[in-house]
Order: C-alpha cells, then sequence, then structure tokens
C-alpha cells in the first residue's frame, strides 16, 4: 500500500537562499557546505509516498477432551513495517517502524455440574514497534539528525 504526503512545506525562496549562501561564505565558510547540502534538500523536494506492508497469521484449535472438559489454544503473529510518517522533502527521512507482534493463550473448563464451572487461562503478548528512517545512515549522511528532528519538531 502507498500511502501519499498531504504536509505542508516550507520552502526557502531562491533569494533567500542566495542571501544565506553569500553571508554564511563571508562570516564563517566552513559552514558553507552544510547550507548547501541542506538547500539541495529543499530544491528537490517533493517525494512521493511511503509504502506499508503487513501480514497476519492467526491459528486456534478447540478440543473437547471429556464429557466435562474443554480445551482451546489460540496463536495470533503479525508482522510488517509500517509507514509512519512520510517526508515532503525527501524519502530517505520517512519513518518506518517494524511491529512484529505475537499472543497467545491456552484454556481449560472443566464443567462440575449445572451451577459451577472451573476455568484456567494461561494468556501473553510480545509486541515491538522502533520508529526510524529505513536506512538511517543515508538520512543522516543527507542531514545531521540532530538538526532534522529540531526542524521536523517545529513544522509538525
Amino acid at each position: 500500500m502507498l500511502l501519499p504526503t498531504s504536509t505542508p512545506v516550507n520552502i526557502p525562496s531562491p533569494q533567500f537562499q542566495a542571501a544565506t549562501l553569500a553571508n554564511i561564505g563571508a562570516t564563517d565558510p566552513a559552514q558553507l557546505p552544510f547550507y548547501q547540502q541542506m538547500f539541495s534538500l529543499w530544491n528537490s523536494a517533493p517525494t512521493a509516498g511511503n509504502f506499508t506492508k503487513e501480514w497476519l497469521l492467526t491459528g486456534r484449535v478447540d478440543q473437547n477432551i471429556g464429557a466435562n472438559d474443554r480445551a482451546s489454544i489460540h496463536f495470533r503473529t503479525d508482522h510488517g513495517l509500517q509507514a509512519t510518517y512520510t517526508d515532503p522533502i525527501n524519502s530517505v527521512f520517512n519513518a518506518q517502524s517494524d511491529q512484529p507482534q505475537y499472543e497467545g493463550q491456552l484454556s481449560e473448563t472443566h464443567t462440575f455440574g449445572s451451577n459451577s464451572v472451573n476455568q484456567f487461562i494461561l494468556s501473553g503478548s510480545w509486541y515491538s514497534a522502533i520508529f526510524k528512517p529505513q536506512d538511517m545512515t543515508a538520512a543522516t549522511a543527507m542531514m545531521p539528525y540532530r538538526f532534522r528532528k529540531v526542524f521536523l519538531r517545529s513544522w509538525i
């Protein structure tokens, strides 16, 4: 599935870029490559979208053990890559999360008569989600992460 973006983006005008580069070049030339790289990102915007892929497997088995006992076991696993944030400047900054999830349940029910039952249920669940660009090295090479994080917070 492709998830498009409709995030507003403020891109510096060519005049602002030229004035900034001239000022940085005159006052702190060592910073010039950083600003040139930053402006090249904005100038190559926008990008298209972000992809989500997921699969789910679930199963359940019920068993009548005897006239008064029933048991069941259930298992579910969900794996996928969720598109969390689609960057309007460059897709290298798209945030995705790998979200594996496992859950299961074992239950046993014993009937003592028409008025009483005993039930045992054992269940568990595990879930993980780490949100990050697909290629962190490429993202930090294109723009230092700390700087990008500050910009994102001011725009979102």
